[in-house]
């Protein structure tokens, strides 16, 4: 009854769904209206639509036919409601489910949907609705179905990552352990072995370079016949090996050019080049008897790690021979040098002591064998905790200066490092390494032996090293000082050797600058020498910042005033900007300092500024030099300074017409001081130019003859 009313046609061209073969609807209602739908269904989207009256005919028709789409009705007589969707969703997991009802009910949706329901459609069915409820529930399943594929391919992918990654973490531990190996037999035995483990590899050979006769050697092999011979060497020109070391690339080849030698006969053989940083040491060899293609791309990548490991391993091999020989000069050395030494063990006795740790320390006598406290009971009260702590976490502490008195009495300042001393028990990595495998048995990859992991972190005791710096603070101190009373610039010039400070000086174009404070003669004789010097230094402390800000040279303090230039000793290309740049700054900071402070203390710069050729260099006797300036330009500074009212700063002629693109300045015409001396032209600098132009408040004070 069933099959007859299966009509099968051919499938409809749904635009982005990817179905192949015809598309099987089953519709389980008997509303003639449904089935009326059914037929247009049929010729418009030609699909093949199955039939069901009732909800059993309707289930195994969904077992035998596995529908793509499945359309049911909720008002079947005699069925309860949507006693079949459940049942339908468990014969049919994958296929959408479209629920029709006679009267629309929100609750009724709701327990749709819940049971596993993708659409909801309400009578009267127009064939527009049905058509589009079956157009989305074939859209759902090809989602459905991509997704499962998408996911199903993403846990393939994981899983080969995962299993690569295992490999990797394999190569770096065998890494680790090779090159945690100092003896160079051991070394390449476990190279080789590991290289045909991890591989296709039926055979391994290990060939280094002779540096004397760019030749390679065979120095170890796993699994070769007698028919390899043992002294075997190989040429690097125009051979796969010497492309390998040319290139410092792996190389692969097959057939004849893998026979490198008569009688041994492998289908592939493939090199891995032994490179340190500067040059190829060697090559790993691979072969295999059986196939062609025995080597993939991923034994290369894991093979690339390991050799770059066992370059290591073979360099630092070397290095520990080599450097074995030079152990009893290396212990006259350390007898000899200027920083002392102290090791301990773990209970504080003293392993090793050097000469100069007891003449550092002034305890001529210590010895091995003593304790710490015993030997050097001062100095170990000083550095206990210190102690303590590199035992604990295995850290280096330091440099760090400590400062007690010796035993005698005398002050000390010492530098101190401690770090602690690993060492592990002499042999032990070799045995480890010859014993841990039984012959034929895989090498470990999954993680180091446990007795070697605490060999190599455990602490057997703290080295303490000592510099004495005493003489070296006191130095440092006196300098510091010695920079209160010079320019850093001054400074800076000083010849290493005092043979070579000589006397004279050099012709310079400078820009001289003088800063004095007016009305600091009535000041200085209204308050107590105390409360004068604690407010002079509070203003000449503002001047000198200006200055320096600016990388001018601070000549001299002459009382209240405050002299310096700029072009010398270093070059300055805009010098005399430099110089007008600390003059403002020199006022507005003397302007800051004079609101913080009560009326009576209150005062202001009048500032002169010229420029013009100067000699500049050292000047007085051998026994007292000033680095200084001298000339006409730096008196005409000194002149204009005291014609300067209070925050008043005055140019030469020369300085303004230097920045004169730059500055706000008007000219203004000064008398001479003397009947000799005509009228000065000058002018007085109001600001930047990029700023406005507001020139200082005016005072009443008259400038200190």
């Amino acid at each position: 009854m069933a099959d007859s009313r299966i009509r099968a046609v051919r499938a409809p061209q749904h635009g982005t769904l990817d179905l192949d073969g015809v598309l099987t609807v089953l519709v389980i209602d008997n509303d003639l209206e449904t089935q009326r739908h059914l037929e247009e269904l049929r010729s418009v989207d030609e699909l093949c639509c199955v039939l069901a009256l009732t909800g059993d005919e309707g289930l195994r028709l969904a077992l035998e036919r596995k529908p793509d789409v499945v359309v049911l009705t909720a008002d079947l007589p005699g069925e309860e409601g949507l006693r079949g969707l459940s049942a339908l969703r468990e014969a049919i997991e994958d296929a959408p489910i479209i629920v029709v009802t006679e009267f629309e009910s929100a609750g009724q949706a709701v327990v749709a949907f819940r049971w596993g329901a993708c659409d909801y459609l309400s009578k009267p069915l127009a064939a527009e609705a049905l058509r589009g409820a079956v157009d989305r529930a074939l859209a759902r399943k090809s989602a459905i179905r991509e997704r499962n594929r998408l996911t199903q391919r993403l846990l393939e992918t994981t899983q080969t990552l995962q299993r690569q990654q295992q490999e990797l973490n394999a190569v770096h531990v065998i890494g680790r352990l090779t090159t945690s190996l100092l003896d160079l037999d051991v070394v390449l035995k476990r190279l080789t072995e590991v290289a045909v483990h991890l591989t296709n590899a039926q055979e391994s050979i290990l060939l280094l370079r002779d540096e004397h006769s760019d030749e390679l050697y065979l120095r170890a092999s796993k699994n070769l016949s007698g028919e390899f011979p043992e002294d075997f060497r190989i040429t690097l020109d125009g051979m796969a090996a010497g492309r390998a070391v040319d290139t410092a690339r792996p190389v692969l080849v097959t057939g004849e050019q893998a026979r490198i030698t008569p009688g041994w006969q492998p289908e592939a053989l493939l090199y891995m080049p032994l490179q340190v940083p500067d040059r190829v040491i060697g090559l790993l060899g691979l072969s295999s008897r059986e196939s062609k293609d025995a080597f993939s791309q991923q034994d290369v990548l894991l093979l690339s790690t390991l050799v770059d490991y066992a370059a290591i391993a073979i360099e630092n091999a070397r290095l520990f021979e080599s450097t074995a020989s030079a152990k009893s000069l290396m212990d006259a050395v350390f007898s000899s040098i200027a920083s002392g030494v102290v090791a301990l063990d773990n209970a504080d006795q003293i392993t090793l002591v050097n000469r100069a740790a007891r003449r550092i320390l002034h305890a001529p006598r210590a010895t091995a064998g003593q304790r710490l406290g015993d030997a050097f009971p001062m100095f170990e009260a000083a550095v206990r905790s210190s102690i303590d702590q590199v035992k604990q976490d295995g850290k280096l502490r330091g440099p760090m200066e400590i400062g007690f008195p010796l035993a005698s009495g005398e002050p000390t300042t010492l530098l101190v490092t401690l770090s602690p001393l690993r060492h592990a028990p002499e042999g032990h990595r070799t045995a480890v390494a010859s014993d841990q495998q039984a012959e034929g048995s895989p090498p470990e990859v999954f993680g180091e032996p446990r007795h070697l992991q605490d060999a190599e972190s455990a602490i057997s005791g703290v080295t303490v090293v000592i510099d004495d710096v005493t003489r070296q603070r006191k130095l440092e101190s006196r300098f510091r000082l010695f920079q209160r009373y010079l320019s850093p610039t001054v400074i800076e010039r000083l010849p290493d050797d005092p043979q070579e400070l000589e006397l004279g000086g050099v012709r310079q174009d400078i820009a001289c600058l003088f800063a004095d404070l007016r009305g600091f003669v009535g000041f200085s004789s209204q308050h107590p020498p105390e409360q004068l010097v604690e407010i002079l230094n509070m203003y000449l402390g503002a001047g000198a910042e200006a200055v320096l800000a600016e990388e001018g040279t601070l000549d001299k303090f002459v009382g209240d005033a405050v002299v310096a230039f700029f072009n010398a000793p270093l070059v300055q290309e805009d010098y005399a900007m430099r110089a007008l740049r600390a003059a403002i700054n020199l006022r507005d900071a003397a302007a800051e300092l004079r609101a913080s402070l009560a009326p009576e203390h209150q005062l202001a710069y009048g500032i002169g500024i010229s420029v013009g050729t100067a000699i500049v260099g050292n000047i007085g006797s051998k026994q007292r030099l000033d680095y200084t300036a001298i000339g006409p330009s730096v008196n005409l500074a000194n002149r204009l300074q005291a014609a300067a009212m209070p925050q008043q700063i005055l140019l030469t002629r020369e300085a303004y017409e230097m920045t004169k693109e730059h500055i706000v300045a008007r000219p203004i015409l000064l008398e001479g001081q003397t009947a000799s001396q005509g009228p000065t032209e000058a002018y007085e600098l109001l600001g930047l130019a990029e700023s406005e132009a507001t020139p200082p408040p005016a005072s009443t004070a008259s400038p200190d003859p």
